[in-house]
């Protein structure tokens, strides 16, 4: 099981962070390495213990395309920069691993939104990335279920939000193109199942049992 936890957990960063290394991760001020979570099977409780908080300092920098797909932002805007401040995860004990969500906390996230010229081109780049886990016949497991049951907190995003539409010239003079800069505090986005209700993670996932694909539904808190 911690393995498999370890896993779900790389897999997981290795989607959101650009520069995401799994060689160590701090744990209440301490230095623990990411593949030694495997070893810990013959003592379950106390690797409970040990993997319930993780403090990550030393990655920033987001992918555009993995927060793009994951907000259901809309073709006409690409996202340009996003970098995040100290991350944490909080972990469930591994009885209610199925069950509970895994917690991703972010004090700070700096996002820039761009308008996109080429918005054909962007559906046409999105459709040719999409994830090939949306079938159950291409290995849709445990791993990639507790990664899609994460729920994700952020206390500030600073939005910035840069459009092309209104940039001219008349008379020599430059209208600069408009801009918005938008704060938000204490984002979550959350699982629930296909009514928009809290449940748990089971039973978020028991709409797609007698369907072909996986539904992940998710909502955005303000």
């Amino acid at each position: 099981m911690e393995s498999i936890m370890a896993r779900a957990l790389e897999y997981t960063l290795k989607y959101w962070f650009k520069s995401f290394t799994r060689d160590q991760f701090k744990l209440q001020g301490r230095t623990v390495q990411l593949s030694n979570l495997a070893k810990c099977v013959e003592v379950e409780e106390f690797c409970a213990i040990l993997i319930r908080n993780f403090v990550f300092e030393d990655i920033s920098d987001i992918s555009g395309d993995a927060l793009h797909a994951s907000l259901g932002l809309p073709p006409a805007l690409t996202v340009s920069m996003a970098k995040s401040g100290k991350l944490e995860i909080v972990l469930p004990y591994l009885s209610n691993v199925q069950i509970m969500p895994i917690v991703v906390q972010i004090d700070k996230l700096d996002l820039v939104l761009e308008e996109n010229d080429d918005v054909d081109s962007r559906r046409s780049t999105n459709s040719a990335q999409a994830p090939s886990n949306s079938s159950k016949s291409s290995g849709y497991g445990f791993a990639e279920k507790i990664a899609d049951g994460m729920t994700l907190q952020i206390q500030t995003v600073n939005l910035l939000l840069e459009t092309h539409g209104g940039g001219r010239h008349l008379r020599g003079v430059t209208w600069a193109s408009p801009m918005a800069s938008i704060t938000i505090r204490n984002l979550v986005l959350y699982t629930t199942n296909e009514n928009w209700q809290v449940v748990n993670l089971k039973a978020a996932r028991e709409f797609s049992c007698d369907k072909n694909f996986i539904y992940v539904f998710r909502v955005i808190h303000l």
